[in-house]
C-alpha cells in the first residue's frame, strides 16, 4: 500500500511541476506529457490522470479555470496551478 501511495505522490508532483509555468492545460495535454516524460507514464489511462487532477484540485494545488467544448460536444475542464500550488512547488525545490 505504501508503494502505491508513494507512486501516486510522485505522479502528483510530476503533474504539479508541469503546471509550474502557469500554463492552462486539460487532461488530454497532461496525459500526453505524462506518457512522454514520466517513467512508465504511457501505462496511465486518461481516467487515472483525470483522477490525479481532481485530487490536486481538491488539495488546493490546482484550480479549475473554465472549460471548452470538444469536437464531440463534451465540456473539457481546464486547470491551472494555484497560488498555493506555486508556493508548495517552490518549497520542493
Amino acid at each position: 500500500m505504501n508503494k502505491l501511495r508513494d507512486e501516486q505522490n510522485s505522479l502528483k508532483l510530476f503533474i504539479t511541476k508541469i503546471f509550474g509555468n502557469g500554463e492552462l492545460l486539460d487532461v488530454t495535454g497532461i496525459h500526453e506529457l505524462v506518457a512522454a516524460g514520466y517513467p512508465g507514464g504511457n501505462e496511465y489511462s486518461m481516467t487515472c490522470i483525470a483522477e490525479q487532477l481532481r485530487d490536486l484540485q481538491e488539495e488546493g494545488l490546482l484550480s479549475g479555470d473554465g472549460f471548452y467544448i470538444n469536437d464531440e460536444g463534451e465540456p473539457v475542464s481546464l486547470y491551472r496551478i494555484s497560488e498555493f500550488g506555486l508556493g508548495r512547488l517552490h518549497e520542493c525545490r
